[in-house]
């Protein structure tokens, strides 16, 4: 019944459906502000560097980075899910489109937030086109019958066979 609705190749070794390009854009995506907080803190020579380059502000940094956490989880996730995963990372999993949700929304937080609180005035251009993205991205996790049955496919445990 799955090999109708996706082609082969759509499937793991297990026969579990693999998470899709446009998928693996939105985690990358969404997963950017942690990747760049640890590639500053692991850099010697000006931990604060990069996270300026990216972002003028360190503290809006280090929140993007929280806000990213919740897709950590999936990826933590998807790299254990095998069949003799434990419940929690079952757990992970079948929630991951509502953890990748969670991760957009507080992406679009942080965005708006401070422009709301009078910590600055507007949004910019790079602030302005991250909030677009992160809505699109809720769009496709929230419609996307794929998203849907991704995280619906866990490996069967060896104990259940």
């Amino acid at each position: 019944m799955k090999g109708k609705k996706y082609p082969f190749s759509a499937y793991d070794k297990y026969l579990n459906l693999r998470i899709s390009p446009l998928m693996w854009m939105a985690i990358l995506f969404l997963a950017r502000p942690f990747v760049i907080l640890i590639i500053s803190i692991t850099n010697r020579r000006d931990r604060m560097g990069i996270l300026q380059m990216f972002n003028g502000d360190p503290a809006l940094s280090f929140l993007g980075a929280l806000a990213a956490i919740p897709v950590m989880l999936v990826v933590v996730a998807w790299i254990r899910r095998k069949p003799d995963a434990s419940p929690l990372v079952r757990r992970i999993w079948t929630n991951g489109r509502s953890l990748l949700i969670l991760a957009s929304i507080l992406n679009i937080a942080i965005m708006i937030l401070p422009a709301l609180t009078g910590s600055f005035s507007a949004i910019n251009a790079a602030g302005g086109a991250e909030t677009v993205v992160c809505i699109l991205i809720i769009f496709y996790l929230a419609r996307s019958e794929r998203v849907k049955d991704t995280f619906g496919d866990f490996p069967k445990s060896s104990a259940s066979d």
